[in-house]
């Protein structure tokens, strides 16, 4: 046996590696290197996955999707996570121990701030033509689920936050565009919110979180290079900054943002961080978010267990479209806390492991799972005669379930993905 697998082929070693391999491995200085938008987190604006279009089985033809997305990119959710920091360096400002480089920061600081004044947690131009653009792509696509003449109703539903309402509202438009005779019925109530957002612990969980993420931070982020550079006196600043590591995520944050609202060319915030500690704020980042949201090691049997009804939502109504109708399609609005426990409880590849909040960022990176407009798309085939079979699309990327038997590179037959569904369900309760 060993020897068999010493004499492997080189190309049978790579085709093996990239079917072992998670759809992004991790967080790495190269990468973030070669693009350092891998260190924006959930603020990463929408980069849409390569479509490799699997050709179906003989005979199959998609005759439904299934759609779950997060709103596109924003302003900063609230006006506060912007001038903490902001006030901080007013006041070093104030005290005269801002160097030439903070300066500069402080400067930087005051324009985000003013451009972002009046619009905080609202969807910005590009969030708008991020779905917009996805809606295009699916129907572009998928022409026969939408040309089919028995199937023109689409439900759209989204949880009440206005990023979200004109999230659907852009996806939507786009689709009427293509198609003129779609007809779209749109929700946002308590009984979409009860599937959308439901939250039944997760300010406990990150209550717990920060306790142990503070202690981590101080241990793996030194902060006194980047004091160093921005003001004169470091220990005097401390009169001014409260938490220096506080302070660091904060502007992490902001920097992350700035593309979201079409700032990344003249508020270049990140800059100020060296590629060594940007990738370490980026490691810190991607486990915290993981600890919060996904299958992690400290909280994922509790926080994994909120999908349930998402993913029943997902197997009731497309099994209510296949059985008959005149449904085409359905789609939903989230966000970022929502998508990221769905997709765990799924299992898509990546996300189907458990790992520590230390750990998460050395086979994980939010940036390339849940950045903005991140989608989840189940496009199901029917053939005459023939088991339903169905495709995952995350980010628009064909995905697998590694948990799951596959036909065909990507396809499952929905009889085995939505009994797989319901016992992950009951694994989480």
């Amino acid at each position: 046996m060993l020897n068999k697998r010493i004499f492997v082929s080189g190309a049978s070693l790579l085709l093996l590696a990239a079917m072992a391999a998670p759809l992004c491995a991790q967080v790495t200085r190269e990468k973030l290197s070669a693009d350092r938008s891998l260190s924006h987190g959930i603020h990463r604006t929408y980069v849409p996955g390569v479509y490799d279009a699997t050709p179906a089985p003989e005979g199959y033809a998609p005759v439904y999707i299934s759609h779950v997305g997060r709103h596109g990119s924003r302003y900063n959710t609230n006006e506060r996570e912007v001038a903490h920091p902001l006030n901080d360096m007013a006041e070093c400002s104030e005290a005269g121990l801002l160097t030439g480089t903070g300066r500069e920061l402080y400067a930087r600081l005051q324009l985000f701030y003013d451009c972002s004044k009046g619009h905080f947690g609202t969807l910005s131009e590009l969030g708008a033509a991020e779905h917009s653009g996805i809606a295009s792509r699916m129907y572009k696509r998928f022409p026969q689920v939408f040309s089919d003449p028995g199937r023109k109703d689409v439900l759209a539903v989204s949880s009440n936050s206005g990023r979200c309402l004109l999230s659907m509202a852009n996806f939507t438009s786009a689709l009427q565009r293509k198609d003129t005779t779609l007809h779209i019925v749109f929700r946002s109530d308590d009984k979409t919110k009860a599937y959308l957002l439901k939250d039944t612990g997760t300010k406990a969980i990150t209550a717990e979180r920060r306790k142990i993420s503070e202690k981590l931070r101080e241990e793996e982020f030194d902060t006194d290079r980047f004091f160093s550079s921005i003001f004169t006196d470091v220990e005097a600043c401390r009169k001014y900054v409260s938490s220096r590591q506080r302070f660091c995520k904060e502007l992490h944050l902001i920097g992350s943002l700035v593309g979201n609202i079409g700032l990344q060319d003249s508020l270049d915030i990140l800059s100020f961080f060296t590629p060594d500690e940007l990738f370490k704020l980026t490691c810190l980042d991607t486990g915290e978010f993981y600890a919060d949201h996904c299958n992690s090691v400290e909280f994922g049997s509790t926080r994994v267990a909120m999908a349930d009804a998402i993913v029943m939502d997902i197997v009731d109504k497309a099994d209510s479209a296949l059985a008959g109708g005149s449904k085409a399609a359905d789609l939903r609005f989230t966000h970022d806390w929502m998508m990221a426990p769905m997709l765990s409880m799924i299992g898509v590849d990546g996300m189907d492991r458990r790992y520590s909040m230390r750990d998460a960022w050395k086979h994980w990176n939010v940036a390339e799972y849940i950045m903005m407009a991140a989608n989840l798309q189940l496009v199901f085939y029917k053939a005459a005669g023939k088991e339903t079979l169905v495709k995952v699309l995350v980010n628009e990327k064909e995905t697998r379930i590694p948990r799951l038997k596959v036909l065909n590179g990507v396809y499952y037959r929905w009889n085995e993905l939505s009994d797989y569904l319901r016992a992950r369900i009951n694994e989480f309760e």
